[in-house]
């Protein structure tokens, strides 16, 4: 299944090339490190991310998920842009409580569309939709609602930095689940470039689940790593690792926590 997504996803990025603002051919190398950092830059992109989170549960099991995630840019015209994420995991959660089993399938994917007004300042920043689709293959893998909310991006890059926020907040408005959907996501993120194409990076999303009791609501990791953009051939990737460490979390999440990622640019 992982590799059937990874495929098509793999497609969907370099479907309509057109409407893309430019394409990373077009760049000289260091100059990619710098957009390939931007979350509203103007590559395309196939993001593979491994998540490892151990020690989950009253089992203490290790949770895996695999993470498909496209970026695509479409040029509006007057230098405005759509800057579109597609997210789809893809899920191995342990059971929780004796007795159960393992999971494994699909979670819920999210889609964001942001709108990016022309740069002429120092602030890079975007807004726009985000949209929670119910495509999880079992009720302990995602809410089976849909939900949706306001997503808003900010950030710099000044000198060999780049420095973004990713803020949204979705609702549940559909679908047959018995639990609310109203969940707070915080992504920051931190790099600094380095000479022959290596890269220090902290990148962690901070998460509340506001339907859960304030002293059961919040995901709050710290931690890094360090990546390398190289080439084979004429593709172009970026991989990285980090370890983290939840600071705050809900009863029975993960205390420490591994993030792998290979990244594809187009």
């Amino acid at each position: 299944m992982a590799f059937r997504l990874i495929t098509f996803a793999a497609l969907c990025a370099l479907l309509f090339p057109g409407s893309v603002c430019f394409a990373a051919d077009e760049l000289s190398p260091s100059e990619i490190a710098k957009e390939a950092h931007n979350p509203l830059g103007n590559l395309r992109e196939v993001i593979l991310q491994l998540d490892i989170l151990p020690n989950v549960g009253t089992l203490r099991k290790t949770e895996w998920v695999e993470t498909v995630q496209t970026v695509f840019p479409i040029s509006l015209g007057s230098s405005w842009k759509v800057m579109t994420y597609g997210i789809i995991p893809v899920v191995s959660q342990p059971g929780m409580y004796p007795g159960d089993h393992r999971s494994y399938g699909l979670g819920d994917s999210t889609f964001f569309g942001y709108f990016v007004p022309p740069n002429e300042g120092k602030l890079i920043w975007g807004f726009g939709p985000a949209l929670q689709a119910p495509t999880a293959t079992g009720d302990i893998l995602g809410s089976d609602k849909w939900a949706a909310g306001p997503s808003l991006i900010v950030g710099v890059q000044p000198g060999n930095w780049s420095i973004f926020a990713l803020l949204d907040n979705v609702w549940d408005f559909a679908g047959s689940g018995e639990h609310k959907v109203n969940a707070f996501n915080l992504q920051y993120q931190a790099v600094y470039l380095f000479p022959k194409n290596w890269f220090f990076i902290t990148n962690w999303n901070v998460e509340a689940d506001w339907t859960e009791p304030s002293n059961n609501r919040w995901t709050v990791p710290v931690g890094g790593g360090f990546g390398r953009q190289f080439t084979i051939g004429k593709q172009i990737f970026q991989a990285y690792g980090q370890v983290g460490y939840n600071v705050t979390r809900p009863d029975g999440a993960s205390t420490w926590r591994a993030i792998a990622v290979l990244d594809l640019i187009f």
